[in-house]
């Protein structure tokens, strides 16, 4: 209670939802979306104050938050923008302050399959591999206090069940052509992580 926090990539707000619960702090907490639609909802329906921008573009203030977490967003940045953007979130960072990050990507590179696949469901993402991601935290600044790698089979297992579960309510929502998209999209995200081509890694960073 009492942090400053920012979740960067923040959806309908699940998160940021999670953390009130715990603290019973609302106005200490901030989001980015790129969706108008989302930015409204949260603003509207939980009373965050979410904003409508690219989290990687952005100009942040200085050693304005005590912490900022993305979770399912740095997919997103390109390799590129990696450097400049831990330097930005650094410094947006006030002394002690934790960046923590949650998201999947390949453990090594030449993955044909798996960037085209990536391009099929999300157009324009491409995972950096993840000796990548060990080499610009310290450059910015940062400490690494934490990196492990998590096991994302069972969540798209559940997933995939959940949905062939409820196959006819799902045509009731959505035609056929977006039912099979996901019916294909989690097996074949499962075979991903089942030959051990990327993981889920997590990292926490800590500005001095």
């Amino acid at each position: 209670p009492g942090e400053k926090i920012l979740e960067l990539g923040c959806g309908w707000g699940a998160m940021l939802k999670r953390i009130h619960e715990h603290t019973g702090a609302k106005a200490n907490l901030y989001g980015i979306t790129l969706s108008k639609e989302r930015a409204r909802y949260n603003n509207q329906h939980h009373g965050f104050q979410v904003d409508f921008d690219n989290f990687i573009t952005r100009d942040y203030p200085r050693e304005e938050y005590d912490a900022i977490y993305s979770i399912g967003a740095w997919e997103h940045v390109r390799r590129t923008e990696i450097p400049q953007l831990l330097e930005k979130l650094y410094g947006a960072l006030k002394p002690g302050g934790r960046l923590v990050q949650h998201f999947f990507g390949p453990l090594g590179g030449g993955m044909i399959a798996g960037v085209a696949a990536s391009q099929i469901y999300f157009p324009g993402s491409m995972g950096a591999p993840l000796l990548y991601h060990r080499n610009f935290p310290a450059a910015a600044g940062f400490r690494i206090e934490h990196c492990s790698l998590h096991d994302y089979r069972p969540t798209l297992r559940a997933w995939y069940d959940n949905l062939n579960a409820h196959r006819d309510r799902a045509l009731e929502l959505v035609d056929v052509k977006t039912f099979n998209r996901y019916m294909t999209f989690f097996p074949a995200s499962w075979r991903y992580f089942e030959d051990g081509s990327g993981a889920v890694m997590r990292w926490v960073l800590r500005k001095p």
